[in-house]
């Protein structure tokens, strides 16, 4: 069997779905996995067996008839068997309604939609746990007739290839190797900088702990001004290596500190301790990170902060304007959670 899968955004989500890709590769090996995403996910693919197909949705591909023509493409290079849509916004609606006409069935994820409203509303929020997001392309590509093993719960199947080792990192003698990503796209979702300069000011000076800064290359700048101020032993990785590289250099490191971000996703491929700090988003979502990492999660308890969550995403202002969600999370609470996780 042939399967065409398309999900274009975001990166978090895309490394959501390429460990269900690669179980489902792991107890199927016949089925033929090609991904149809933006071009520069191709790297995140690593060592999977999945085949990628890159949508130029800003030129080539843009509007109605670019959409058209993506569709008569990969039916004709293609040829599978049925579409897998795990997106569910409308670009990809309208490449079903297509890829209909051209005789192909069409399973789309089921995003709960109306239980994420519930979720956020600032009234009346109903705080049930949504279906992990990785649960949810399983549940999809079960419904297509492809019946395999999966559960969020476990390490994340991530192969990765022997060139994408990164031999030089880590170089320091240090005791613990901590990454850190202290970014995140939206405000709702990043812990102030200056309070996270209180947590890595802890470890400064000292020999023992060494931290690698992860992040785009437009936040580089800002790494550096934060690792110096709290003048800790740190390497930069950010904007330097592709993403199996990073990956690989995660694998590397006693414990990740990140946002509920992209980083805190390629963290889990990594399959190491994640210390996640998470705003005005929440687990109950659906969006935690890929294995067992409940105990090192960082919030305001929502018995203290009942506005929690008020965005599934982050991408919303704070309606109270405090972000209290993040103001009001101690840096000593931070650092308790770094060393339990060091020290268990």
């Amino acid at each position: 069997m042939r399967i065409l899968v398309q999900r274009y955004s975001a990166l978090g989500d895309i490394a959501l779905l390429l460990p269900v890709l690669a179980a489902l590769k792991r107890d199927q090996p016949t089925v033929e996995i090609h991904l149809v995403s933006r071009p520069f996910i191709k790297s995140l693919l690593g060592d999977l067996d999945i085949y990628f197909h890159a949508a130029d949705l800003d030129q080539q591909h843009k509007g109605l008839l670019g959409l058209w023509k993506l569709a008569q493409a990969l039916k004709q290079e293609i040829k599978p068997d049925l579409v897998i849509d795990a997106h569910n916004v409308l670009r990809s609606r309208i490449l079903n309604s297509f890829f209909r006409l051209l005789g192909l069935p069409v399973f789309r994820i089921n995003k709960e939609r109306e239980a994420r409203k519930a979720l956020v509303r600032h009234k009346n929020k109903i705080a049930k746990p949504l279906k992990h997001s990785s649960i949810k392309y399983a549940e999809t590509l079960r419904r297509a007739g492809l019946q395999f093993n999966f559960s969020e719960k476990e390490r994340a199947l991530y192969p990765l290839k022997e060139d994408d080792t990164v031999n030089d990192v880590p170089s320091s003698t240090a005791k613990f190797h901590l990454g850190i990503a202290p970014m995140a796209k939206h405000k709702a979702k990043r812990y102030p900088l200056a309070q996270m300069e209180k947590v890595l000011a802890h470890f400064g000076g000292n020999k023992d702990y060494h931290f690698y800064l992860f992040g785009g290359q437009e936040e580089v700048a800002d790494l550096e001004k934060l690792a110096q101020a709290a003048e800790i032993n740190y390497s930069m990785i950010a904007g330097k290596f592709r993403f199996p590289q990073e990956i690989a250099i995660m694998r590397k490191l006693h414990l990740m500190l990140a946002m509920d971000s992209s980083n805190m996703h390629l963290a889990a491929l990594a399959g190491i301790k994640i210390i996640s700090i998470w705003g005005a988003t929440h687990p109950l979502a659906g969006f935690s990170p890929l294995g067992e990492h409940e105990d090192l999660m960082v919030q305001v308890p929502r018995k203290e902060l009942d506005c929690r969550p008020c965005s599934i995403f982050g991408n919303k202002e704070c309606f109270r304007g405090d972000y209290a969600c993040l103001t009001n999370l101690a840096p000593e609470k931070i650092i308790a959670k770094i060393e339990q996780a060091l020290n268990p």
